[in-house]
């Protein structure tokens, strides 16, 4: 993270930029080959579908009269740990014997919204979520910590942006689905009872209908990306790979050949819904029969939020119109940005950064009225749905800040003061708000765990560092470890500010 940072500037993108740019014109002068238009024979993919396989709610314990679903925003590592908390919180809401976590049916995840829900039902699928009362107490404890490490280590710069032409070639030490499947979905390790951690698939959250022996354990994981040539939303369903005859992988490497969309590993679902432009590599998807491919690319130049595979997954379930509920989880950073800004000169890095991101930024814009719109078409009700995120937290300042005593302005306008003339950069600022009195007994590598009843004595400032820090994030997949923890307690803290709202999502 660079010194002496302020709020508003990130210049730190230029490199990549340029890189694209490089990139873009040289495939420009290479690529002379002549396309006959006429040729095109457009075919849509399949649409969402669900009674390919057996309901969520034929789970042992589910309310069955119930439809839940969670769509988690794209993010990077900030979305895997903002959500992570969120996950976390969610799990604190109890409803008898269960939590709203234990009752979602549905998960409809984006890039980096997957890194959470791949952890935590990888966590689910093995059965260690069970030796624990809650997510929470897993968190917390040593397992956690020494045996099941959720750390992506890999950056983005131009130096790998460098590297995107070898994976085309397939001259790559470590493919990114098998970081994902080693060091998220936990490929390999030992669980509790020390026996070794298998892959992950598609047939893990999907059963069909005719399987008479294969029971329902997990809710239905739909993670979402991006058809290269053309745009559309690819939500990862079986029906919908074999629709499209898609029979394995040509990049990055051909590392698995499948017969049916059951068996797609769930790390190459994720890996393609990440693939962000220029930046991680995409999926390169091989076709029965025929030398085409499918190339896919990062879910959130489509739908950043994973909403509308959600509506649909809701729209689709068999029980009341009323009892349809959704929850969407918003991981961004700076929330919708307003019109006005200082009348300076825009950089080069600030232009084509904007430029690139114009289509996600322009979906999370209008996501709250694009929500209401589909939901009003398939008749789930407004007030059944809730959304969540970073900007929680904003509005809460927000709201203490207009009734925040003269002491406590001073205290702020102080600390942003030393944050804007560069004497204090972001680690600074993390140091200052992990070492408050409210945090006696926590250091800096584990103020996450801190226990819910602390949240209501936060301080205007210390939200005010909260909210700054969650959202400074960047975009990205490697992550500092303060960065993890504040992220991780943003998002617990978020919940805690709107668990009423959320709890009445499951009466």
């Amino acid at each position: 993270m660079p010194l002496k940072k302020s709020i508003y500037q990130n210049n730190n993108l230029l490199p990549l930029m340029l890189a694209v740019l490089a990139m873009n014109f040289l495939n420009s002068c290479a690529n002379n080959k002549i396309v006959i238009n006429s040729n095109t024979r457009y075919k849509p993919i399949p649409a969402i579908e669900t009674s390919f396989y057996k309901s969520p709610q034929e789970r042992e314990g589910q309310l069955s009269g119930l439809a839940l679903g969670v769509a988690i925003s794209g993010g990077g590592s900030r979305a895997q740990y903002f959500g992570t908390g969120v996950l976390i919180g969610l799990d604190d809401i109890k409803k008898g014997q269960s939590s709203f976590l234990n009752e979602v049916d549905y998960f409809s995840t984006v890039s980096g919204g997957g890194f959470a829900a791949g952890y935590y039902l990888t966590l689910k699928k093995n059965n260690i979520l069970d030796k624990y009362p809650s997510y929470f107490d897993y968190w917390r404890s040593d397992s956690r910590k020494k045996r099941f490490q959720e750390f992506l280590f890999k950056g983005a710069s131009a130096i790998t942006m460098a590297k995107l032409p070898g994976y085309e070639r397939n001259a790559i030490f470590k493919s990114y689905p098998t970081m994902i499947d080693h060091e998220l979905l936990q490929l390999g390790k030992l669980d509790l009872e020390d026996k070794p951690i298998d892959t992950m698939f598609l047939s893990d959250f999907f059963i069909p209908v005719e399987s008479s022996l294969k029971k329902v354990r997990f809710p239905i994981f739909v993670t979402n990306g991006t058809i290269y040539n053309n745009g559309e939303r690819f939500p990862f369903m079986p029906h919908i790979i074999n629709a499209l005859r898609i029979n394995g992988s040509l990049l990055p490497k051909k590392q698995f050949e499948i017969n049916s969309g059951y068996g797609f590993p769930l790390s190459y679902a994720i890996s393609g819904s990440a693939a962000f432009p220029g930046v991680l590599p995409m999926l390169k998807l091989s076709i029965k029969n025929t030398d085409s491919v499918i190339r896919v690319i990062d879910g959130g130049a489509v739908d950043n939020l994973g909403y509308a595979t959600l509506l649909e997954l809701l729209h689709l379930d068999r029980v009341a119109l009323d009892k349809k509920r959704m929850l969407v989880i918003d991981c961004g950073g700076l929330g919708n940005e307003v019109q006005q800004q200082t009348n300076g000169r825009i950089s080069y890095a600030g232009l084509l950064s904007k430029a690139l991101m114009y289509t996600v930024d322009i979906n999370i814009l209008y996501a709250d009225n694009n929500i209401k719109y589909i939901a009003n078409y398939y008749h789930i009700k407004e007030d059944n749905i809730k959304r969540i995120g970073i900007s929680t937290i904003k509005n809460k300042f927000f709201a203490l800040e207009k009734s925040a005593d003269e002491k406590s302005i001073q205290e702020l306008e102080l600390l942003k003061t030393k944050i804007l003339n560069g004497d204090m950069n972001w680690t600074d600022v993390y140091n200052d708000f992990a070492s408050g009195p409210l945090f006696k007994g926590y250091t800096n590598d584990n103020i996450s765990e801190a226990p819910l009843d602390l949240f209501k004595n936060f301080s205007l400032k210390q939200v005010f560092e909260l909210y700054e820090l969650s959202s400074q994030v960047d975009t990205k997949i490697k992550i500092y470890d303060w960065e993890k923890e504040i992220l991780v307690l943003a998002g617990r803290y978020a919940v805690s500010m709107e668990q009423a709202a959320i709890r009445d999502l499951i009466k």
